[in-house]
């Protein structure tokens, strides 16, 4: 198994990883050892994010498989 850097920043995005950025994007505060445990699959990090938050697990899965933004769309969709 490799090591990972910090957020993942060193993964290529379509790595297995790229789901855990996601995670880790979107709620900070996760345990990044129980985040690792959950080996980059989407049912076990909702579970392990569903006892920090009060959203439904269906809902934090939705979450979890939106893309990304970037930069670019940011500035044609606001301006």
């Amino acid at each position: 198994m490799t090591k990972h850097k910090v957020f993942h920043v060193d993964c290529p995005p379509e790595n297995r990883c790229a789901i855990d950025r996601r995670a880790l994007s979107r709620w900070p505060g996760i345990d990044r050892q129980a985040l690792a445990n959950c080996r980059h699959d989407p049912d076990r990090i909702a579970r392990l994010i569903t006892r920090s938050t009060s959203l439904p697990e269906e809902d934090i899965q939705w979450l979890l498989g939106l893309p990304r933004v970037t930069i670019d769309e940011v500035d044609i969709w606001f301006g």
